[in-house]
């Protein structure tokens, strides 16, 4: 008691304090002492990087065999929760002498391990993002309406012919297209394979793995790739030779309610039965998803009217036309196809796309009325794609949106035609309820693209909040994909800010190694930072690195654009007449018109001038359809005038332009209309009366941007054409405002900087103009002596 009160005593209460500190610290140090002599910390870290190394093996081993991905967790679970014991052992083995167990040693053992199995067993199955909404994301709607139930996806993947000869191969081969047309009678499920996936699809995120044939990728790559996709379920297999003939080993994987891995062998002797077989094995599977079976199930010889010679054909024919883009290869076939099975609609409706690939416009509505005759034949939702190709080709939006209406009304699950229905309204009504009820649908839909449209909306409003919103959301769906990074990152650059900008496409890099899309955003950003030769040589790295023609074209084409810019137009034009032979063959004569023939035409426009360009046009732009040919050889002149500022050239020929859109492009008269005061302007100048008249064609551009009709760069573009007209003591105030919009993407452009300069000078501000066109001497000194950039430049410098 008294030496409590003494040490309780004001003068000794800082000592008693101290005393008991360095005990504590004493024996803790004893303890770090004792834990490193026994080894503790170096067999602690050890065990948790093993951990992590069978964590990454266990990964590796369920993408690649596709076990179910409960293991991943499991392993992971059972190790950290093992962890006391662990511990527990190390401490004791590491004690001085030989080690025995004792019966607390046991008992702490066993009950660990008792604990970590049963937290294992607990572990969930993880389902799909989409498979049940965060709190976070889940949203009031608008109307009951506008929220539809989804239904579950199923992707079809590769299938493996195990057994020898080339028969097993053909049926292998064929199998994910019939499959897929197979199911696509079945509305309760969406049915997709990497067939109908496109080359850019699937088949690319394989390639960029080194799988050039996605039939070769094995069972965990498919599940893999349907996750990403965000499907429900996945099915892949293997065919092998049997006693009746052939046998066909299923792997199907679900993951809605809870995931299920399942495998089903069927056999027949007939490759029809076979598959009929397998189509009704997925049914029964898909059921367990929560649908209702509500199809039909025709055997695959009724659809095709035919045998198994035909649909082996069909299914050659779709691998070329919607696999490999070569319709010129998969026409011939279907013409076999169709000449023993006329009444084949799904052949005839590939026939179709075939043609469209190719640009001939005549033969697509020919084959559209053939199919409209056939539309019983056809699945549901065929019938309804059908007829809105027939009424986008006669460009009538009236009944474009009556077909929506009557395939949301028959289908009120069909996602996709819904949110295009609301989409027609709202570039029709452009109002703020119309894009709620937009966001509302992207929201309660299935996959990231709807958020992401909705996203660039909200863009275009200057609304960043609520685009960053949806597009957070788009990440969360689906965290692997570069889609919503590279859509940040882009509305970043777009408003200047290059360092966010930049970082998120760093983002998008490191989630897709392969990808063009953040290459060239970090490329742009280097040009607008004013590293312009930095930028040059990046592309010229990145064209080397391509692995295919579009990227290479992609990257050449970003190369042209930054020559352009800087007045280097020959060099540019040698650029585009060196690479176009070697380029050409990649490309089908649809997509060689717009994809090489347009820019070569730009390229000979600006460095020879319009007439060189409009005689390149009329003598290498042949298309079978010669009013497809026509319309086509319009666009591009529009596009070389444009490209070397023949606003003159661009008035003649508007009234050909305005008949040639009212035929093909129905809605783009009303913006040709809104266009012609600026080309007006940019010929005759402007006076004070052409002010208002300006102001509200722009207006109307700038409703047209938000609605979704035109792009923003395009606006952009339209107004940098017309700023030279406007630097004049009439125009300087609104040439400066939409400049200085301009300068905040674009703040080193070279002819922005000389427009800059021009208007300082008005403004009475010389010393400050003089500075900025002296800064610009470097590159104009390497521009071509008669570009825009360089004669501009003479002019405002006052030589």
């Amino acid at each position: 008691m008294a030496q409590a009160e003494r040490l309780a005593e004001p003068g000794r209460r800082s000592a008693a304090r101290l005393y008991y500190e360095t005990e504590t610290s004493d024996v803790l140090m004893e303890f770090w002492q004792e834990c490193l002599k026994r080894r503790v910390p170096h067999l602690l870290l050890a065990y948790l990087g093993s951990v992590w190394a069978g964590t990454e093996v266990i990964t590796f081993v369920v993408g690649r065999y596709g076990f179910a991905d409960i293991w991943v967790d499991r392993f992971l679970v059972s190790a950290l929760s093992v962890l006391p014991a662990v511990v527990w052992t190390i401490w004791r083995v590491g004690a001085d002498g030989a080690m025995s167990w004792r019966g607390r040693d046991i008992g702490i053992t066993v009950g660990n391990l008792t604990l970590a199995v049963g937290l294992a067993v607990a572990v969930p199955g993880r389902a799909p993002p989409d498979a049940a909404p965060s709190p976070e994301n889940t949203t009031t709607p608008v109307a009951k309406s506008t929220v539809p139930q989804l239904k579950p996806g199923l992707l079809i993947g590769g299938f493996r012919n195990l057994s020898d000869g080339g028969e097993g191969d053909e049926l292998a081969f064929a199998i994910p297209g019939l499959l897929e047309t197979d199911l696509l009678y079945e509305p309760s499920f969406n049915t997709t394979s990497f067939i109908a996936n496109g080359p850019r699809g699937i088949a690319a995120t394989f390639a960029s793995q080194g799988i050039l044939d996605p039939r070769q990728a094995e069972t965990g790559a498919w599940r893999l790739v349907a996750s990403s996709l965000r499907m429900q379920a996945v099915v892949t297999g293997k065919v092998l030779k049997s006693v009746e003939g052939f046998e066909l080993q299923l792997a199907m994987t679900r993951w809605r309610p809870q995931e299920v891995h399942e495998e089903v062998v069927v056999k027949a002797g007939d490759p029809i039965a076979l598959i009929d077989q397998a189509g009704a094995a997925v049914r029964a599977f898909m059921v367990g998803t929560g649908v209702t079976l509500s199809g039909e199930d025709p055997p695959l010889s009724s659809i095709s009217s035919e045998q198994w010679p035909v649909l082996r054909d069909y299914a050659r024919a779709r691998d070329a036309v919607e696999l490999h883009n070569q319709s010129s290869e998969g026409l011939p076939i279907l013409d076999s196809v169709l000449s023993r099975a006329p009444t084949f609609a799904y052949a005839r409706w590939t026939r179709m796309l075939a043609f469209y690939q190719q640009g001939q416009r005549d033969l697509m509505m020919t084959e559209i009325s053939r199919l409209m005759r056939q539309l019983p034949q056809l699945p549901v939702s065929a019938r309804f794609q059908v007829q809105l190709f027939d009424a986008r080709l006669r460009t009538d939006k009236a009944a474009e949106e009556q077909i929506l209406e009557h395939w949301v009304q028959t289908d009120p699950t069909a996602s996709e035609a819904r949110f295009t229905l609301a989409q027609m309204r709202f570039q029709r009504n452009g109002d703020e309820a119309a894009l709620a009820e937009l966001a509302e649908l992207a929201k309660n839909g299935p996959g990231t693209s709807e958020l992401l449209r909705v996203a660039r909306l909200y863009d275009l409003r200057t609304d960043t909040k609520a685009a960053k919103a949806l597009r957070t959301m788009a990440i969360e769906r689906a965290p692997n994909e570069p889609d919503a990074w590279l859509q940040q990152a882009a509305a970043d650059e777009e408003h200047g800010q290059f360092d966010a900008a930049e970082a998120g496409y760093r983002k998008a890099m490191v989630l897709s190694p392969n990808l063009r899309t953040p290459r060239a955003g970090l490329t742009r950003i280097r040009f607008a930072r004013g590293d312009f030769e930095g930028a040059l040589a990046a592309t010229i790295q990145q064209q080397l690195e391509a692995s295919n023609d579009n990227s290479r074209l992609a990257f050449l084409l970003e190369r042209v654009d930054y020559l352009d810019r800087l007045g280097r137009h020959r060099e540019s034009l040698a650029l585009m007449q060196a690479a176009y032979p070697k380029l050409a063959p990649g490309f089908s004569l649809n997509e060689r018109v717009q994809q090489l023939d347009g820019p070569m035409a730009d390229a000979i426009a600006r460095a020879e001038g319009y007439p060189a360009s409009v005689q390149y046009i009329d003598a290498n732009v042949v298309l079978s359809d010669s009013e497809v040919q026509n319309f086509s050889r319009l666009q591009l002149k529009l596009r070389a005038a444009l490209a070397c500022d023949a606003f003159d050239e661009l008035l003649k020929a508007v009234p050909d332009l305005r008949l040639a859109y009212q035929k093909f492009a129905n809605g783009s008269v009303a913006l040709l209309d809104k266009t012609v005061p600026f080309y007006q302007a940019a010929v005759n100048g402007v006076t004070q009366d052409d002010l208002q008249t300006l102001q509200d064609s722009d207006a109307a551009i700038s409703a047209a941007v938000l609605r979704g009709e035109i792009s923003a760069d395009q606006h952009r573009s339209l107004r940098g054409a017309i700023l030279p007209s406007l630097i004049t003591n009439v125009g300087a105030t609104l040439a400066r405002r939409w400049l200085d919009e301009l300068l905040i993407q674009a703040p080193n452009e070279p002819m922005l900087a000389v427009f800059d300069a021009e208007l300082l000078r008005l403004d009475g501000q010389s010393e400050l103009a003089a500075s900025r066109l002296e800064a610009l001497l470097p590159i104009v000194g390497a521009a071509d002596a008669e570009s825009p950039l360089a004669q501009r430049y003479k002019r405002a410098s006052g030589g």
